[in-house]
């Protein structure tokens, strides 16, 4: 298991400094823990691939916390070595999630989504969410 601080957290830009973004390889998962603005064109910088992410868990709606999602579904649709064909992408996130991203696919859905990529979206409050070799807590944060 390995994780990647892409990004530690900042409100205001500053050198050396990124918004949330933590990448965490299992043996059977690639899993994007929030991802604001910058997180995915980190990727590179941290010699990591960003076309394995299975699961996508976000601690809240923030948009130091969300915003790299469009560029990521952007991508996964147009970079040519993704693979969409029968793959599921699990979207873990808060309350009001869904809402979230119904909205957010009304504005950019006809050029982020892709009939060939499912996107399973799950609202979490206070449960653990096993997956195949890692567990995923969620409890409420003040």
């Amino acid at each position: 298991m390995k994780l990647t601080v892409i990004g530690s957290g900042v409100l205001i830009p500053q050198t050396g400094r990124g918004n949330s973004g933590y990448f965490l390889e299992t043996e059977h998962h690639s899993i994007l823990i929030d991802g604001g603005s910058g997180t995915l064109r980190k990727f590179p910088e941290f010699n990591l691939n960003y076309r394995k992410i299975d699961t996508i868990c976000y601690s809240h709606l923030h948009p130091d916390h969300t915003m790299d999602l469009i560029p990521l579904l952007f991508a996964f649709k147009h970079d040519p070595k993704v693979q969409t064909l029968g793959r599921t992408l699990q979207i873990i996130g808060p309350k009001g999630f869904q809402s979230f991203f119904d909205r957010m696919m009304d504005i950019f859905g006809q050029w982020v989504l892709t009939e060939d990529l499912e996107i399973k979206i799950k609202e979490v409050t206070r449960e653990k969410i096993p997956l195949t070799d890692v567990n995923i807590i969620c409890n409420r944060t003040i």
